[in-house]
């Protein structure tokens, strides 16, 4: 919502709210507060790393401000707490992306939105969905125009919100840009007739074709011998398919989990009983750090049940617990140490309206006036009092909003409720039915709880299980222990994880924007980021121990791969097989165009070589699987592309070596209707999925290295 507080604040409140935008921002520029700023060296400001230089702090910091202020604007009392901080980050970083990438291809098409066309957007015939959905701009839920006009006025008078309005207006510029740009490229995505032929053709059109195929894995492994030159030249062959994007660590790693022992739960439990024997013998209850006064409809739904059953209904200065809650691993002491009464009670009600006429809520009983309305609402009445569910006969027949829960009206004040419907719930007790009639029609109402007039002071104390220092001592002991072990060899890893019958574990590819590493997350995870993407870090190094609260793990860089274009060395266990294969195809091929000379005939190939001829049968081109051999789209590439009727070329698959002989093959003669198609109008053509694709196109050619991990806002 855009300039809310002019609905009633103000020229002095706008005027202290400005002031305390800046003040706060100071402080988070300057590095005072949990936003994160200052306090780096130039290095540790980078944020990210681009073929084109690095963004920084300085880059981001303006961006998350002006969001900072955004929120501030639109609700006064907004509260930056570490979730929320984190988000304005994340948020901060999309609209960065957007302005250094998208934005700035955007500058480059030319297009624009002119102030003219700001003010048509806004007060024209036609005004953008954005500002017409926004309740600033709205009178009893829908669109008027005149209070766009009424801010526009403001907006030249005030300085205040002057400068508010131009930072909406300015935020609808940039929408509207991104979205006049992606139906630009959408009107590009322009299917010739012949695409469309084509398309079709690749999901209706099939081919009937014999095949002779000679499979890799009968040429013995021992046969064929695999040089460095066979690596580098398979790799120059497909480096493209082995670009590195990102930075890239792959790693072997064995940890510990630090498990508290039966002696630490003991413990715990032994800490809880004390305190709890303290409490009792107190003869007053301390009410220091006391949460409250609440009532039970105060109290947040993560709360413990414990609570409301057990320390609400209990007497000042009575102790509960020691609870232990095997899903938080802890122990929970409570004791309410004081209680007042409410004048006007809360309560929870559920109820199912039946209106004086209109439709019901199941949408086939109509109620023609209150006579009938009285007499249904007196038989569903009777219903619920013979033991039908409540909530299924609310969803079914009432006509208010909680129809969808049960009629469950949550908490509530008496006094929030009409009259009649207020003294029923105010003296009823809990389970008790009844019906009543208000101006809105009859309610049938069933008392959740009882009227709650109760409000209460209490204390909690919780009691964590974790591992005390003999259990931690024994874990950094055996860690410590293995890493002794460890010698300049980088064999040694494995020779001492062999030795002392640990289990090692692999993750491969992990990369800056990695938020899981080695099982760990949050900060332990950045530390391991930190020391696997040290710029001197190198393959076989091994860490010294990682000491987390949790467990403690060492690790071996396997492989370190940088951004460009891939090694034979970072990839030389994933291209053993591949190049092994390509070297038993050209085995194969040459025995295969050997028997060519001679052979004319399908059949003859197979005599030649040893083959068989398999015939593929009703093939799509899209299907991309073949019975007789499995997923080979070399070989399906090749019965479609082949001549008829004549022996083709050979080809390399990815289990075979093959030959084609096609024999029938559908015409490629689209119906008229798909030949006519000349747009792609499906979802991906849509302003935002254009702009999401565009976004992944730049990202990558930007080689955009996000170095975000080392900041605590991410």
């Amino acid at each position: 919502m855009i300039i809310q507080k002019l609905r009633n604040s103000g020229m002095v409140v706008t005027v202290i709210i400005a002031a305390l935008v800046l003040f706060v921002l100071g402080d988070i520029l300057s590095g005072k507060n949990s936003l994160g700023f200052g306090g780096q060296d130039n290095d540790a400001n980078v944020i990210a790393q681009t073929k084109d230089g690095a963004w920084t702090l300085d880059d981001i910091g303006p961006v998350a401000e002006r969001l900072y202020r955004n929120q501030l604007n639109q609700d006064p009392n907004f509260q930056l707490d570490e979730e929320k901080r984190k988000q304005l980050f994340s948020q901060a970083w999309e609209d960065l992306m957007n302005e250094k990438l998208v934005r700035s291809e955007i500058d480059k098409s030319g297009i624009d939105v002119t102030d003219e066309d700001l003010k048509d957007l806004l007060m024209g015939l036609n005004p953008m969905e954005s500002v017409k959905g926004d309740p600033s701009f709205q009178t009893d839920g829908k669109f008027d125009p005149m209070k766009v006009k009424m801010i526009y006025r403001q907006a030249k008078s005030n300085s205040q919100t002057k400068g508010l309005f131009l930072s909406y207006l300015e935020n609808i510029r940039k929408s509207e840009r991104e979205m006049r740009y992606a139906k630009y490229i959408a009107k590009t995505l322009y299917n010739t007739k012949a695409e469309a032929k084509f398309n079709d053709f690749v999901s209706t059109g099939s081919v009937e074709a014999k095949v002779v195929a000679l499979k890799f894995a009968d040429v013995a492994d021992k046969d064929i011998e695999v040089s460095d030159a066979d690596f580098q030249e398979y790799l120059d062959d497909h480096k493209e398919f082995y670009r590195n994007e990102k930075e890239l660590r792959s790693v072997k790693y064995v940890r510990w989990n630090i498990v508290p022992s039966s002696e630490d739960s003991a413990y715990a439990l032994e800490q809880a009983n004390k305190t709890a024997a303290g409490l009792k013998r107190q003869s007053k209850p301390d009410t220091l750090g006391a949460i409250g006064f609440l009532t039970k409809s105060d109290l947040p739904e993560e709360a413990p049940v414990e609570i409301a059953e057990m320390v609400f209904p209990s007497q000042v200065g009575v102790v509960i617990g020691p609870i232990y809650k095997a899903d938080d691993g802890k122990y929970f002491v409570y004791q309410k140490v004081a209680e007042n009464r409410d004048t006007v009670p809360r309560v929870r009600a559920s109820h199912i309206l039946i209106p004086s006429s209109g439709k019901l809520g199941d949408d086939s009983t109509i109620i023609a006036d209150s006579i009938q309305a009285m007499a249904f609402a007196e038989g569903l009445y009777r219903k619920v009092m013979a033991g039908a569910d409540f909530a299924e006969l609310a969803k079914q027949y009432s006509v208010d909003g909680s129809a969808s829960k049960g009629g469950d009206l949550g908490w509530s004040l008496a006094s929030a409720y009409v009259p009649e419907f207020a003294k029923f719930c105010s003296t009823a007790q809990q389970g008790q039915v009844g019906m009543v009639k208000t101006q809105f029609g009859y309610h049938v109402i069933k008392m959740m709880e009882a009227p709650d007039y109760m409000r209460i002071k209490f204390t909690q104390s919780v009691f964590e299980i974790s591992a005390g220092t003999q259990t931690v001592g024994i874990v950094d002991e055996e860690s410590r222990s293995f890493r002794n072990k460890i010698t300049e060899d980088p064999a040694s890893f494995e020779k001492a994880q062999e030795s002392m019958k640990l289990i090692p574990r692999i993750q491969d590819n992990i990369s800056t924007e990695s938020r899981e590493v080695c099982g760990l997350q949050g900060a332990d995870a950045k530390s391991l980021l930190f020391w696997l993407f040290d710029k001197d870090r190198e393959a076989n190094e091994i860490s010294d121990v990682f000491a987390f609260e949790g467990q403690h793990v060492v690790i071996k860089v396997e492989q370190v791969r940088h951004r460009g274009y891939a090694t034979v060395e970072e990839l030389r266990e994933t291209l053993e097989p591949l190049v092994r294969n390509h070297k038993k195809h050209l085995v194969l091929a040459a025995k295969l165009e050997a028997a060519k000379a001679t052979a004319k005939t399908p059949e003859e190939l197979a005599k030649a070589v040893g083959g068989k001829v398999e015939l593929v049968s009703n093939l799509h081109m899209g299907q991309g699987f073949i019975p007789q051999y499995g997923s080979e789209s070399a070989i399906t590439g090749a019965c479609f592309g082949a001549n008829l009727n004549a022996l083709s070329s050979v080809i390399e698959g990815n289990n075979y070596t093959a030959v084609i002989f096609p024999i029938k093959r559908d015409e490629m003669n689209a119906k008229k209707e798909v030949a006519s198609m000349n747009r792609n109008d499906d979802f991906m053509s849509q302003p935002q999925m254009i702009l999401s694709s565009v976004k992944r196109v730049l990202v990558r050619e930007a080689e955009v290295q996000d170095f975000r991990y080392k900041f605590d806002w991410n």
